[in-house]
């Protein structure tokens, strides 16, 4: 089945979003998804209904929808002045956690830059959130056979830790067990490994 369409919108400094695709309507639980009516109701005069979920009036034809950490589905009627109506069903669900990336490369590949900063990002057939409202806040590192795990505050590498695994005879596997914090505030751990090896 053909899918219509993704739809992202960002209303910052809320994180906002909402994925619409033929099959499913999803709204994401304690965050602010942002409906966009106005490519339904197409300038005509209309009034919504939720239930099982908030609306409030955004701006022009955008309502934020507010969805608690228990519901399940959501039911938006669209009523438009001419009597006739619209029912969009919403599946509700958590958002999915985030892959650890070093630079450009995803949990379990291979690094060559070690001064890469590592980053929060989502896999392309999960939901599209905006990678910028991920953090990583510390992580550490564990070096295979060196006894003891490095400790780093914020998502780059230090030199110190940097000039150990160049030190180390390639390649060279290294593990990272991170702080991430998402847009709702909750703090979540992640863990990813690479494997350094040398510059082709």
């Amino acid at each position: 089945m053909k899918t219509l369409k993704i739809m992202v919108l960002l209303a910052f400094p809320f994180f906002s979003f909402a994925q619409e695709t033929e099959e499913c309507l999803v709204l994401y639980r304690n965050y602010d998804n942002i409906l966009d009516m106005e490519s339904i109701v197409n300038g005509q005069m209309y009034t919504l209904k939720a239930t099982g979920a908030t609306l409030i009036k955004s701006t022009g034809d955008q309502w934020i929808a507010k969805v608690s950490d228990t519901s399940k589905n959501v039911r938006i009627v669209i009523s438009f002045s001419n009597s006739k109506s619209l029912v969009r069903d919403y599946a509700c669900t958590s958002c999915p956690s985030p892959d650890i990336y070093f630079g450009n490369v995803v949990n379990g590949g291979e690094v060559q830059d070690l001064s890469a900063v590592l980053t929060i990002q989502f896999p392309p057939s999960t939901c599209p959130i905006p990678e910028g409202e991920w953090k990583i806040v510390s992580f550490n590192v564990q070096i295979p056979n060196d006894g003891q795990a490095y400790s780093v505050f914020g998502n780059k590498l230090s030199q110190h830790i940097q000039d150990i695994l160049l030190s180390k005879s390639l390649p060279t596997n290294f593990s990272i067990t991170a702080k991430v914090e998402g847009p709702d505030g909750i703090r979540r751990m992640r863990g990813a490994t690479f494997t350094l090896v040398p510059p082709k």
